[in-house]
């Protein structure tokens, strides 16, 4: 809490209060005065919606986000960003356990193994201590990192239709770039893009982007179609493994 506090009082972040009328799913919900907050930096299995199936232990992880805040007062902890492309609220939720100290909802999730942790800058003041609550989850075996229907993905089984969070595994083939963005080819049409500005400002201690060539990875993040072809744009080193 103290580190929390530092953050606060340095300005990096702002934080209130509000009431959580209701739980949509594993990392968004509804205020009393129905705005709704997407959770920074964990992403949970998707619930069925628009034609979509249900994912697996989707239903769990809203089942714990509403039994730790639905009708409770929480803490909003912002970030740099404070609203996304649908104009959800991004905030860190943080609710008052049993005993009265206050936990983060998003720590709760990663630990019990229902959400994967994801950074999206430039909200990512808090990624190392939810890489923390994940690999704990990891470690035990629990919730995603044990069901075999959200195990990471081989590049080589990605068809035009696998969209959405994924993780994927392969082997940075080649490298092109422009002036925007840096392009790791992962095989033929799958590609994922890191923007220059986030290679300058994160990426940092990997060196040049050509030494990623010839390395296997595991990529985390939102698979999209572009050009007949599939991209995953990450934009923080968490959402990037080496593998041996």
């Amino acid at each position: 809490m103290g580190a929390l506090l530092f953050w606060v009082a340095a300005g990096a972040a702002t934080a209130d209060s509000a009431v959580v009328r209701r739980v949509v799913d594993g990392d968004s919900l509804v205020l009393a005065d129905e705005r709704e907050v997407r959770l920074i930096g964990v992403n949970a299995p998707e619930m069925g919606r628009d034609g979509a199936p249900e994912q697996p232990l989707a239903r769990a992880a809203r089942t714990l986000l509403a039994s730790l805040v639905e009708g409770r007062k929480v803490k909003l902890v912002y970030e740099t960003e404070r609203h996304d492309r649908y104009r959800r609220i991004l905030a860190h939720v943080l609710f008052t356990d049993a005993d009265g100290a206050e936990r983060s909802a998003e720590e709760a999730l990663l630990a019990s193994g229902l959400a994967w942790m994801v950074a999206i800058p430039p909200n990512v003041g808090w990624v190392s201590r939810l890489q923390v609550a994940e690999s704990e989850a990891r470690s035990a075996g629990r919730g995603v990192w044990v069901e075999p229907r959200l195990a990471a993905l081989p590049v080589e089984r990605l068809g035009p239709t696998t969209t959405g969070f994924q993780l994927v595994t392969g082997t940075v083939e080649r490298l092109g770039q422009s002036r925007y963005a840096y392009y790791f080819e992962l095989a033929p049409r799958v590609t994922v893009v890191v923007p220059r500005e986030d290679w300058a400002r994160y990426f940092a201690n990997l060196g040049n982007p050509d030494q990623l060539v010839g390395k296997a990875v595991q990529v985390r993040g939102w698979v999209t179609p572009h050009e007949r072809g599939l991209r995953l744009r990450v934009g923080h080193p968490a959402m990037l493994t080496f593998r041996d």
